[in-house]
């Protein structure tokens, strides 16, 4: 991870998990996927089947939710070793 990197997860991360994975996951990916995709399915169909989209209404946000879970702690990792790695190498040895 780089510095403008963690800047950004720095202030990503001020939102909290739950937030994040409300907003980030399960709205921005899970639930914005399955709207999409029934969405096309219309347009392409010009018909909805009922069942699929409501099995993409509950699958697609359990989905990214899961994901958004190991997003976040792969990140969270990524972003403590890079704050430790540039707090080891600021310190100065003391005599």
């Amino acid at each position: 991870m780089n510095k403008q990197k963690a800047l950004q997860w720095g202030t990503k991360r001020q939102i909290g998990r739950a937030k994040f994975l409300i907003n980030y996951c399960i709205l921005g990916i899970g639930l914005s996927s399955a709207i999409g995709l029934t969405l096309l399915e219309f347009i392409v169909m010009h018909d909805i089947f009922w069942q699929f989209a409501v099995i993409r209404l509950l699958f697609f946000p359990v989905l990214s939710f899961l994901f958004g879970i190991a997003y976040w702690d792969s990140k969270e990792r990524k972003y403590a070793e890079f704050i430790n790695s540039t707090t080891t190498t600021t310190e100065s040895p003391q005599r």
